[in-house]
């Protein structure tokens, strides 16, 4: 994923070497050799090719339909066109009966 993001930015390969050294790998020193060895990887085969090989999900069609509501909620309006939420019900009244003790 990281070597699709580089190539989104459009890092070339001296860039993307240079960011992958920049964190420590101690705990996993083969990381970098294989993000490399991916960064070429993409340059040969195309974004196409490499997101079929890897990506278990490139042909489920993105959902662009925005969400709709699982249950209506008495006194909330619906958002109108400056996208501020309000309420269609008066305020609360205080409550009248015992008083603290300061």
């Amino acid at each position: 994923m990281d070597v699709l993001l580089a190539r989104c930015y459009g890092l070339d390969r001296r860039y993307y070497e240079y960011i992958v050294s920049s964190f420590d790998h101690s705990a996993q020193p083969f990381v970098p050799r294989l993000c490399m060895a991916m960064f070429d990887e993409l340059a040969n085969i195309g974004v196409e090719a490499f997101k079929r090989k890897y990506n278990p999900y490139w042909d489920i069609p993105l959902n662009e339909s925005l969400p709709r509501p699982v249950i209506d909620l008495p006194g909330v309006s619906e958002v109108s066109d400056d996208s501020k939420f309000s309420l269609s019900a008066s305020p609360a009244t205080p409550m009248r009966g015992r008083r603290r003790k300061t």
